[in-house]
């Protein structure tokens, strides 16, 4: 099988990876949620308030990658994926907030590299 394909619906059950999280990845969908693009990079009030209606339909039913209870899970939505740990309830005041912006902005730095090497894929 094609380790790229993206369409769970072309994965057999029979496949030896079939069971794992992101093997098939999620496969846009025409009619799937696309983001409105006004709010991206937005601190405004309208835009919080969209971004937590996001978060509201990324539910255990689109969560790719199940993470720790200390990190952050994945979901697929429409063409974007999400990155959060609303699923998860802070045990704890001892645990404080993680700051992810470090391992956002390296991740953003190595999807622009893929980009210019990986351009077959």
């Amino acid at each position: 099988m094609n380790p790229y394909i993206t369409d769970p619906d072309r994965i057999p059950p029979s496949d030896l990876y079939a069971d794992l999280p992101l093997y098939g990845r999620y496969s846009p969908k025409p009619d799937g949620f696309c983001i409105d693009l006004q709010h991206i990079n937005s601190q405004s009030p309208h835009s919080l308030q969209y971004w937590a209606s996001v978060l509201s339909i990324c539910s255990k039913s689109v969560r790719i990658y199940p993470a720790d209870e200390s990190s952050r899970d994945v979901f697929a939505l429409g063409s974007i994926i999400v990155k959060s740990g609303h699923l998860h309830t802070q045990e704890s005041a001892e645990y404080p907030e993680i700051d992810y912006s470090y391992a956002d902005a390296n991740e953003v730095q190595a999807t622009t590299l893929a980009k210019n090497v990986l351009t077959h894929v």
